[in-house]
């Protein structure tokens, strides 16, 4: 049996050994948290440059990560729980993994013929309309549609493999429908995809074609 004297130690310890406890804890949380946020970034990083649908699952996923992150440091848990946590962050690590690996790595798609000229990163002309903007090269300049009234130039403006439906738009048009309308000026293409979103980050690239002399002959 234990002497008086030794259990008086034991009870000495406890609340030494339980303040020990709750530092751990506390400092586990903030680790967790810390990480939660990290996740976050990421997930939102890996947002820019992916299609619509993937770009709006990392962002719930950022935003799950930072409430999650904000439960944290707002409240003390009274109940373990950095088994579930730690579940869940690396189920949710390794679906962040297959889609950056899924985004980076698929093959590009070709372009849609020889000749083709893929555009550079576009800018976009007004912030609440649907056109962009990028330059073209010295060799489609005297194809431009440089007269409103006989707009008839036979450059071809893809997106990916498919042609944009509504060449020789006014630059209004584009502006305001957008749905892949474009007009070739000089010195630039003015367009708009084909679903309005963001070609500098939709994932598809944009090309001009000119028509060899048989295309343009064909029925």
């Amino acid at each position: 049996m234990k002497t008086i004297s030794e259990s008086a130690v034991l009870v000495s310890k406890q609340p030494n050994a339980y303040s020990q406890l709750q530092i751990e804890r506390q400092h586990f949380e903030q680790f967790m948290a810390y990480n939660l946020l990290k996740l976050a970034l990421q997930a939102r990083e890996m947002a820019t440059g992916c299609d619509p649908a993937a770009r709006e699952f990392l962002s719930t996923l950022a935003n799950r990560f930072e409430e999650e992150a904000a439960g944290q440091t707002a409240k003390q848990r009274t109940v373990p729980f950095w088994p579930i946590v730690s579940a869940l962050c690396i189920a949710l690590l390794n679906i962040l993994l297959v889609t950056y690996s899924e985004r980076d790595y698929l093959p590009p798609k070709p372009p849609p013929s020889p000749g083709a000229y893929k555009l550079p990163t576009p800018y976009r002309i007004y912030p609440d309309g649907f056109v962009y903007s990028a330059p073209i090269p010295q060799q489609f300049e005297a194809y431009a549609d440089d007269d409103n009234d006989t707009q008839s130039s036979p450059v071809v403006l893809y997106e990916d493999d498919k042609p944009l439906a509504w060449p020789h738009a006014r630059g209004y048009l584009v502006s305001e429908h957008g749905l892949g309308r474009y007009s070739l000026q000089p010195g630039h293409v003015f367009f708009s995809s084909s679903d309005n979103s963001d070609p500098r980050s939709n994932g598809r690239s944009y090309w001009l074609v000119l028509p060899s002399k048989s295309d343009e002959r064909a029925p």
